[in-house]
């Protein structure tokens, strides 16, 4: 699959010879002088490039590995987020799939513990419970940025959800709404989670119940605050959460009517055209894209 930044690479390479080249000619046909020095090919090519580099950094996916693909070993039970690189379980057990894993582990793909469904993208999602009816749970996950989020920018934020559709003994079957995001500056980790106290930057109000297709979720989003972590859950309690019932949901059988999601293709990208990056937090320096 082509993302931008191979595009970008792809044209990069091809471009770029053949700039060099021209710029090569007119410079040994008229050997250009001035005591200012703004117009020798370095400077020249520098501006090249930092054009093609713009380009690049306005598509760049500020998401580690958001299509969860990279893993450090192939999963042997379904509550292994912190094999898939980057993510972590910051909250109760959150669930990573993939095709990698052998069907008796419930974590296979496309049919496991959850449901079935086959990825957006590549060979594995993750899934988590946003309710709980019978006790008060949330499962979040979560992961560090590749860069910081600037207040001012304006930033696009996606992901794929599609409803699990198998619980315990194929009943408690349910839907919720307030899936979304929060941004922190810190890291939570399981010994030190993230309070459900109906605070997220960005969250989706309707309720999803497609466990067929992979339904998108987007925001515009414009940070208040340096953000360097994004953390994927339901941070609402249950009297601020939407819910419906489906399929068979008989107390007496099964008190835990849950919801339960799958998430894949999370993505962040600056929309603008003269976006701050950088990270001050470690002393980088600030530059405009």
């Amino acid at each position: 699959m082509n993302t931008p930044n191979t595009i970008f690479k792809n044209i990069f390479s091809s471009v770029f010879p053949f700039l060099e080249g021209i710029l090569k000619t007119v410079f040994s046909s008229f050997s250009i002088k001035t005591n200012l020095k703004i117009l020798t090919f370095n400077r020249i090519s520098f501006l090249i490039f930092l054009f093609f580099f713009k380009f690049s950094l306005a598509q760049t996916n500020l998401v580690q590995n958001g299509s969860f693909e990279q893993f450090t070993h192939c999963i042997n039970t379904n509550g292994e987020v912190d094999s898939c690189v980057g993510w972590h379980a910051v909250k109760n057990t959150p669930d990573y799939y993939n095709t990698c894993a052998d069907s008796f582990t419930n974590a296979s793909v496309p049919t496991n513990g959850a449901g079935t469904q086959w990825p957006f993208e590549g060979n594995a999602y993750m899934g988590l419970i946003s309710y709980y009816r019978y006790e008060f749970w949330r499962e979040i996950i979560g992961t560090t940025l590749i860069d910081t989020l600037f207040p001012g920018n304006t930033y696009h934020i996606s992901m794929r959800v599609s409803r699990g559709n198998v619980t315990i003994q194929n009943y408690g079957c349910g839907a919720a709404n307030k899936l979304g995001m929060r941004f922190t500056t810190y890291e939570y980790s399981l010994s030190d989670t993230p309070r459900c106290n109906n605070y997220a930057q960005i969250y989706e109000d309707t309720i999803i119940t497609d466990t067929l297709n992979w339904v998108l979720i987007a925001w515009d989003y414009v940070p208040d605050s340096l953000y360097t972590h994004v953390y994927i859950g339901n941070f609402f309690d249950d009297s601020h959460t939407d819910t419906i019932s489906i399929g068979n949901n008989d107390s007496s059988i099964y008190p835990g009517m849950n919801a339960y999601y799958f998430i894949d293709s999370v993505n962040i990208t600056c929309s603008g055209n003269n976006c701050l990056r950088g990270q001050p937090s470690e002393g980088t320096t600030l530059f405009y894209n």
